[in-house]
């Protein structure tokens, strides 16, 4: 479990100070170097104290943020999902959807998994249940995110686009292994036209508030001399 959370408040999450800073990198130093000892050791033959000491932090400090291994897979798993939420945000932002977007999209996300390759072993060696769960909360928010610009995924009981959104993972993780370009283009293709049947909505409108017109004054009347002399 992660012990040391982001703040809360809303005027340091947009404006950090220097604690927050700090503890944001000494957050990242510590997952860099688990990072490496995962991959390189094994999860399993990979010690804290020496992912630590690579961090440059004491043990202390380490157990701080997490309270051990499982804390950090978590942790790096979650970091690599994040950038797909993301990657996946960008399509449901594109103005037009079309082939051309659609499959630069998905060039982008092999791309993407293809640069965490390395990280697959760490997961691998999670608890089956602890990953299952994981996975199925972050296929809900990846059938959110499709589902703002394709009918279908913003409903759960929608079993063709789960199977869908399983295709599509499990095609980007082979093309990203691969090397065969032909391959990929025909799955790059089959993929578009499979989310182009599914209906593509505009981006909505963003909705504009109408002006308030400003309240007329009436100016107002200064006496002059010979109005005081008349009022006396």
């Amino acid at each position: 479990m992660e012990k040391i959370s982001e703040p809360a408040s809303a005027p340091s999450a947009a404006f950090p100070g220097r604690r927050e800073l700090r503890k944001a990198s000494v957050r990242e130093r510590i997952l860099q170097a688990a990072h490496e000892s995962f991959t390189t050791l094994g999860v399993n033959d990979a010690d804290l104290a020496e992912i630590a000491q690579s961090a440059k932090v004491g043990r202390a400090t380490l157990y701080r943020y997490f309270d051990g291994k499982d804390a950090l897979q978590a942790a790096l798993l979650q970091q690599d999902w994040d950038k797909q939420v993301a990657i996946f945000e960008r399509l449901a932002a594109a103005p037009v959807l079309d082939e051309k977007t659609i499959a630069a999209w998905l060039h982008r996300l092999i791309r993407a998994t293809a640069a965490s390759l390395s990280s697959f072993p760490i997961y691998t060696t999670s608890q089956p249940g602890s990953m299952m769960s994981r996975l199925a909360i972050q296929r809900t928010r990846l059938m959110a995110v499709l589902g703002r610009r394709f009918e279908g995924f913003a409903t759960p009981q929608r079993v063709d686009c789960l199977l869908l959104l399983f295709q599509i993972e499990q095609f980007v993780v082979h093309a990203a292994a691969s090397s065969d370009h032909d391959e990929r283009s025909r799955g790059v293709a089959e993929i578009v036209q499979q989310l182009l049947q599914r209906q593509p909505r505009e981006l909505p409108t963003p909705s504009v508030v109408p002006a308030q017109p400003k309240r007329q004054t009436r100016p107002r009347q200064v006496a002059t001399t010979g109005d005081k002399g008349q009022s006396a």
